[in-house]
């Protein structure tokens, strides 16, 4: 069998090889001027989630690769709708810019990707199909989980194929943000910017989850993390039996929420915020949830209690826009169809084990409300002033 390179469609192709054969310090003014010409600034982060996908290898860790380019894909493209005239480029720019400079550092590209053919079906059902899917990424197999991949695009509403990622991808949380956080905000890139790009956006991140995970130290800085998140990673266990021990079913916890919760949410969230230490929060989520709390109310609960954890924070570090970057994920998966609702209880109590949400803990050096002299000594500042 002849091999070939994966390729689009002759106009993206052409965005596509713009971007991927650009010198670095050219890339900003060359994008630039392909707006002024006639790409919309839509055509142009496509491109750059494209190049990012097909020409880039991924990096032991996280950093580079095309995780954090396609992660921001959904992002850029909303924000760049609601940036005004020329402003509204800018985010793609940015992204086109990141991407090429990516492919251009000798430790992640350039790379090629092949063109492959989906795996057999032989019949089989799009059950069948989801479970070898998973299957294959459990067991680590590449290849057969991207072939598997394209099968299940053939078959399957996006809901079950990331249904079928799923049971890898919130194991591995503990261990890295990055498992869970990349497939969901890849698959967010494809609602925003089109499903026909599905097959080379979505192939690192099924490549990304069937290799070996990272669970033994990078540097000495690093090594309490990683030891925690991988006695975290195997302890799975322990989430499961957050749900047995809180009667949390489907009949039990329902989906939807409504003002009447309102009460509950603050109450839940005020109790995050004032948590000593962050891996607590699973229980008191479970605990709400127990109590009749919708899931929609818990994720609610937890954007405004992590907003007030991000609030005491005192160190800056972009560590901490995980806290809100996670909630938004889980949001997500709450109100996609096609997701169990195990798989969605998991990850509203496993969202505070996430290395880069718990590593906030000896953070939380602020208090939760300034005093009330402190607040008074404030000038004044209506809604207009601010």
């Amino acid at each position: 069998m002849p091999v070939t390179l994966i390729e689009f469609p002759e106009a993206m192709e052409r965005e596509v090889r713009l971007i991927e054969g650009t010198a670095p310090d050219a890339m900003v003014e060359t994008a630039w001027r392909r707006l002024d010409e006639d790409l919309a600034p839509s055509a142009l982060a496509t491109a750059a989630g494209l190049a990012a996908s097909r020409s880039m290898d991924l990096p032991p860790g996280h950093h580079g690769g095309p995780v954090h380019v396609v992660s921001g894909l959904h992002a850029i493209a909303s924000l760049a709708g609601r940036l005004p005239g020329k402003k509204g480029r800018l985010p793609a720019v940015q992204v086109a810019a990141l991407a090429n400079t990516f492919i251009h550092d000798p430790r992640m590209g350039p790379v090629a990707t092949v063109a492959l053919t989906p795996a057999e079906t032989d019949g089989r059902d799009k059950s069948e199909i989801l479970a070898d899917l998973s299957s294959a990424i459990a067991r680590r197999w590449s290849l057969e989980a991207e072939r598997g991949l394209l099968a299940a695009l053939d078959v399957a509403e996006p809901g079950e194929i990331l249904e079928a990622l799923l049971p890898v991808a919130l194991r591995r949380n503990q261990l890295d943000d990055h498992y869970l956080l990349y497939p969901i905000y890849a698959f967010r890139a494809c609602d925003s910017l089109g499903w026909e790009w599905a097959e080379a956006i979505l192939r690192p991140v099924v490549r990304y989850l069937a290799r070996h995970p990272l669970t033994d130290a990078v540097g000495e800085v690093r090594l309490p993390n990683i030891l925690e998140g991988t006695r975290l990673y195997h302890d799975f266990q322990a989430l499961e039996d957050l749900i047995e021990a809180h009667g949390l079913t489907e009949d039990r916890v329902p989906i939807r929420t409504s003002e009447s919760e309102l009460p509950a949410v603050e109450t839940l969230a005020e109790r995050i915020a004032a948590v000593p230490d962050i891996r607590e929060i699973g229980g008191l989520v479970a605990e709400a949830m127990g109590e009749g709390l919708s899931l929609e109310g818990a994720v609610d609960a937890l954007s405004y209690g992590g907003g007030m954890l991000y609030l005491r924070c005192h160190s800056g570090n972009p560590f901490e826009v995980h806290i809100h970057t996670g909630v938004s994920a889980r949001r997500y998966l709450v109100g996609l169809d096609g997701i169990s609702f195990r798989s969605r209880a998991i990850a509203l109590l496993n969202w505070c084990l996430g290395l880069e949400v718990r590593y906030l803990t000896p953070k939380l050096t602020l208090p939760i409300k300034a005093e009330a002299t402190c607040m008074a000594a404030l000038p004044e500042r209506n809604q207009e002033d601010l």
